[in-house]
């Protein structure tokens, strides 16, 4: 395989800075790592530090997307993903945390996250379900991670939980397994998932649990948020990344016809505030040939930076959030939530 170097320049004006930085945020809750070698992110993740304006971040490992069937070794592969993220935030010990992956294509990153988890300044795990997983692969995917976690010495501090949602994904070439949206009941299947990472919280109470994208429905965001009253379950968490900004859901106008945004946070502030935290989902680093087919090598430094300005616009624009009230999700919330993760990870 043929090895790519990429070199980024990258000159910030003040007026680019001031456009990337909507506001001081305390902590991104979801940023990503897309590369296979250093010599490919560092520099674009340093300039998207520099301008991002989050204090803290997430960096998770490109190990959440993997599929088995597509690295040829697979155990080598997950592990020099996982390898490159904890040394990536070697590099910025005061502004990253790093997340392993589990993906559920992959049995291989089940088995390795244990090891991910003994590297310098990972701390927790991203775990995502594939949308197209039917009834029993969903059961099976939580009890297997609850028997790992129960057996893993290291617990993680935090789990950032990619659920199923419900949406059409025209068929991609080789890959058979996404399913139209009318052969599966995905709210069945989401709320199964839904009990299963649940499940997980009540289970490891000292270990943090953000449900990823505000579930893309506020209607899920209403329905989650009685069941974590119910198990009176105090570790668990909302996070905002793409919700505002995606085409999900496509039926989730409220009856009365409110917008999407408001319904949005009408759902948060159901689920409560004090418990929602920002996200931008960005992408940093390019790859020769990735192993998941969502990242390509044609997003850049630009459009990370973009993404993140995006993300923060839509919450600071919000008419229906006071600024007391954007303040406790840009500033409040990521502090008591680091400084759990940090209890926890020592």
């Amino acid at each position: 395989m043929r090895k790519l170097v990429y070199i980024s320049i990258f000159f910030v004006s003040e007026a680019l800075f001031a456009a990337s930085c909507p506001t001081r945020i305390s902590l991104d809750s979801h940023i990503h790592n897309t590369a296979n070698e250093i010599e490919n992110v560092e520099s674009d993740l340093r300039s998207f530090l520099d301008n991002s304006c989050a204090d803290y971040s997430f960096l998770i490992s490109g190990s959440y997307g993997v599929y088995d069937s597509e690295l040829e070794r697979p155990k080598e592969g997950i592990e020099k993903m996982d390898r490159l993220t904890s040394d990536l935030v070697k590099l910025h010990p005061n502004r990253l945390l790093g997340l392993c992956g589990i993906s559920s294509e992959s049995e291989h990153s089940m088995s390795q996250f244990p090891l991910c988890l003994s590297m310098p300044g990972m701390v927790g795990l991203k775990v995502r379900l594939g949308e197209y997983h039917l009834e029993q692969p969903v059961v099976g995917f939580f009890n297997k991670l609850y028997e790992t976690l129960k057996e893993t010495e290291k617990k993680p501090a935090i789990i950032l939980a990619h659920l199923p949602h419900g949406t059409t994904y025209r068929r991609l070439p080789g890959r058979p397994y996404y399913t139209e949206r009318e052969e599966i009941n995905y709210t069945h299947v989401l709320h199964l998932a839904m009990d299963g990472v649940l499940a997980i919280a009540e289970s490891f109470s000292d270990t943090q649990v953000v449900i990823a994208h505000s579930l893309y429905d506020p209607r899920e965001v209403r329905y989650i948020a009685d069941k974590v009253v119910e198990g009176k379950l105090k570790n668990v968490w909302i996070e905002t990344s793409t919700s505002l900004t995606s085409n999900f859901p496509f039926d989730a106008k409220e009856p009365n016809g409110e917008n999407t945004y408001d319904a949005f946070v009408r759902s948060w502030k159901y689920f409560g505030l004090d418990r929602i935290l920002f996200g931008s989902d960005s992408l940093l680093g390019r790859i020769e040939e990735s192993a998941y087919w969502m990242f390509t090598e044609e997003y850049q430094l630009k459009d990370a930076l973009k993404n993140f300005r995006e993300q923060a616009s839509k919450i600071k624009d919000l008419k229906n959030l006071t600024a007391e009230e954007k303040a406790q999700i840009f500033k409040v919330n990521g502090k008591v939530l680091i400084k759990k993760v940090l209890k926890a990870a020592h």
